[in-house]
């Protein structure tokens, strides 16, 4: 068991994979992105 778990963390995933959604179109992000977009505060979104 123990070994399955560091072998896991030794696994380095690849850097970029193609998705068929658009990052936007998570729901999620797209509130936060909204959200980002209308608060003053900062300019994270612009």
């Amino acid at each position: 068991m123990n070994q399955r778990i560091l072998d896991f963390f030794k696994t380095v995933p690849p850097l970029y994979e193609k998705s068929s959604k658009a990052f936007w179109d998570d729901e999620h992000i797209s509130k936060s992105m909204l959200a980002a977009h209308f608060d003053g505060e900062h300019d994270g979104a612009s």
